[in-house]
């Protein structure tokens, strides 16, 4: 069962599934499309790209009587160019559910240059989301806590198998939802580099970077609803602790729903219809069930208590733990609100979420710099495109290139 205390007093400590090849490994080209249609990447790279499909399985849950199901994932493994030394393994995770490939990148997509700085990389994308668990039969109150198993479980896979050098450093990068999916990894699975876990065995993510998220960081204050709605807002990079002490902004830490209200008054609202802006309809039937009332997305008026408990079990705030001595942590966040040509608000509460959870990571000592490292950027495209071009971080320097230098200077074993 998903039990336990690790090497930390107070540290939650979940039990991994079982991974393995289904089927025999595709080979170079890699040709699979994923279900969002997404091609293998890089393409220009089909001799040293091997594809894999991998199936999780046995993760279990609270409730005996309904583990977590099968669910698969196609995993793309590029080595270095001949006559380089791969400096480590980078693993790319996708947002919303996983179910396509991080190929974005203001020009050069993010994979394209880990690849150029001769770095192995990996690159997964789920048949279905991983942070849902209808099928086929779910349990009366679904867990994200629970459902993280699958990605944290297919990390440790990847690390057994496909990390080069196996002894080297292994980092992760995940966006918005993939985000979340590395932020449960470390918090509840035991990834990160110093832990040394019974269940588990050791850690290994060296160095983590988070785009936008995690988005289900604190599921609790982001679905709780009284009626009539009573909005809670964070003050992003608060306290001048991100980099460069970048002025905070306020954001929505509740998930929007399409058609409401925002949280910062003057009669506006998100964009009605925009199922891009209906992120409280997605987290109640991706943690709860289908008549869940996040938010209430279905407009009825009643008041979530009976399940606030469990959303707030199972969000990564406030988890008692939040240490990674030996994993450095980087986080970039959309600065807002923003409005389109009709005033509605589009913000989403991407930047808040992941706020609640990278601004209680402890410091550690005898690293070069504090960490985690929050960056604010401003001039995203969408409220989570960080790599937008003509989006700027610290110093002036684009997003882009700012998350992607975090992640080719600090991918090494701490």
């Amino acid at each position: 069962m998903c039990s336990g205390l690790s090497y930390a007093q107070g540290r939650e400590t979940h039990a991994l599934g079982n991974a393995q090849l289904v089927g025999q490994p595709k080979g170079a080209p890699c040709g699979i499309q994923t279900p969002s249609g997404d091609a293998w990447y890089p393409s220009n790279h089909p001799e040293l790209t091997t594809c894999y499909k991998v199936g999780v399985t046995n993760c279990p849950t609270q409730d005996v009587n309904h583990p977590v199901p099968q669910l698969l994932a196609y995993v793309a493994v590029t080595q270095v160019d001949a006559g380089f030394s791969s400096r480590g393994t980078i693993v790319l995770h996708s947002g919303d559910g996983g179910t396509g490939f991080l190929n974005a990148g203001d020009g050069t997509p993010y994979v394209q240059a880990y690849h150029q700085a001769h770095f192995t990389t990996v690159q997964v994308a789920w048949t279905d989301d991983w942070d849902d668990n209808t099928a086929p039969d779910p349990p009366p109150v679904k867990s994200v806590k629970d459902e993280a198993c699958r990605p944290a479980t297919l990390l440790k896979f990847i690390h057994d198998n496909y990390a080069v050098p196996a002894t080297g450093a292994m980092c992760a990068q995940g966006h918005s939802g993939g985000a979340s999916a590395l932020g449960y990894a470390m918090e509840f699975y035991g990834a990160d580099r110093a832990a040394n876990t019974t269940q588990n065995g050791n850690g290994y993510l060296d160095t983590v970077v988070m785009t936008s998220g995690p988005t289900l960081a604190d599921i609790y204050n982001g679905c709780h609803y009284l009626a009539p709605p009573h909005p809670v807002t964070s003050s992003v990079c608060h306290g001048g602790v991100c980099v460069g002490s970048a002025t905070e902004w306020q954001s929505c830490l509740q998930h929007p729903m399409s058609g409401q209200l925002d949280c910062f008054g003057g009669g506006r609202k998100y964009p009605a219809g925009d199922g891009n802006y209906a992120t409280a309809r997605a987290v109640a039937m991706h943690t709860i069930d289908l008549n869940a009332n996040c938010n209430n997305w279905k407009g009825s008026g009643v008041d979530t208590t009976a399940i606030d408990p469990d959303w707030l079990d199972m969000s990564l705030v406030p988890a008692p733990f939040h240490q990674y001595p030996q994993t450095f942590v980087y986080g970039f966040l959309c600065s807002g609100p923003n409005y389109n040509e009709n005033l509605d608000d589009t913000s989403n509460s991407s930047a808040a979420q992941g706020w609640s959870y990278l601004s209680t990571l402890s410091v550690s000592s005898g690293q070069p710099n504090a960490f985690p490292q929050i960056y604010r950027v401003d001039g995203c495209a969408d409220p989570e495109m960080i790599w937008a071009h003509g989006s700027t971080a610290v110093g002036g320097t684009s997003g882009y290139a700012t998350s992607e230098g975090a992640m080719e200077n600090n991918c090494f074993v701490h």
